[in-house]
């Protein structure tokens, strides 16, 4: 009796710690400290690196602007770059934003730039983050150029 008086506390205590607790809207994920360089970096030119810790399988690059607004050339999944334009936020370490119609990002992020200004750190604030890399480039005339402007029909990388 006393053991099973013992057990249904245990029981009782291990509950109360997994079923209630503040949330916690840090992203978790696995690389998922961020760089302590100045923010403000964060208007210029990116190409993605690596998406958690692994190089990216596919091409996209970031201008962002210091009037708010960023343009966003990707080839995914395809043999051509298509164009979306949008405007963002940048709030402290958090980054938002919606496309030109209206439509928002399929998620927000926490930014980070890395004290050479080299390199920018985007992880997503949802259940599964994900953390992104890019690394400060001048996006090719050749991209810029040729690439397709996009309705929303096509899912943006951001």
């Amino acid at each position: 009796m006393k053991i099973f008086k013992i057990l249904s506390l245990l029981a009782v205590a291990l509950v109360s710690f997994t079923s209630c607790g503040e949330t916690n809207d840090e992203p978790t994920g696995p690389n998922n400290e961020l760089p302590a360089g100045p923010i403000e970096k964060i208007v210029n030119q990116w190409r993605l690196a690596t998406v958690n810790g692994v190089e990216a399988e596919f091409d996209v690059y970031i201008d962002i602007k210091d009037d708010a607004s960023f343009e966003l050339y990707q080839m995914v999944y395809s043999n051509q770059y298509y164009l979306y334009k949008g405007t963002y936020e940048l709030n402290d370490q958090l980054f938002t934003g919606s496309y030109l119609g209206g439509n928002m990002w399929k998620c927000d992020y926490i930014v980070g730039i890395s004290e050479d200004e080299q390199r920018l750190t985007m992880i997503s604030v949802e259940d599964q983050s994900i953390t992104c890399v890019y690394e400060a480039t001048t996006i090719p005339e050749d991209v810029k150029q040729w690439a397709v402007t996009r309705a929303l029909d096509v899912v943006p990388f951001l």
